[in-house]
């Protein structure tokens, strides 16, 4: 199970559902020497910060080893608070998060059990797009294959 946790939580850092937030600020902030006062609403963009190379290597690349203790990818990249946040971060964070990885967890690993999968005829590669949720464009269609018992 530990892997599975690992490909749930790089898919949801490559492909996060709510890529941004939008806060306002609970106090006057000074950022990189700039001034902001108390109540400037400021846009969270967690697509930036979940593909930022300084944050993560090979931040393009599906590298699940990357959340596996243990493993030269959980040490480089530190594991930094804040640096992985599709459920949010802090106060306001989904309380739900928990009980949503656990039944993602859950629910691949009974369908992983009886089926693998292929990319079906003709797929063509993952374009995304974002009106408030991030989505595929066209779908993605794969062909389920019973595995063998």
């Amino acid at each position: 199970m530990p892997y599975v946790e690992a490909c749930v939580k790089e898919t949801l850092r490559l492909y996060t559902p709510a890529p941004v937030l939008a806060r306002q600020l609970a106090e006057d902030t000074v950022i990189q020497g700039r001034s902001f006062p108390k109540g400037t609403g400021v846009m969270v963009l967690i697509n930036a910060i979940h593909h930022d190379p300084e944050i993560y290597a090979d931040p393009e690349l599906f590298k699940p080893e990357r959340w596996l203790e243990g493993t030269p990818e959980y040490a480089a990249d530190k594991q930094v608070p804040g640096k992985w946040m599709p459920f949010g971060e802090g106060s306001r964070v989904c309380v739900g998060q928990r009980l949503a990885l656990m039944e993602a967890k859950i629910a691949l690993a009974h369908v992983f059990r009886k089926f693998t999968f292929s990319l079906s005829p003709g797929q063509r590669p993952l374009q995304t797009e974002c009106k408030m949720l991030l989505k595929p464009k066209i779908g993605v269609f794969v062909t389920p294959i019973l595995r063998g018992e």
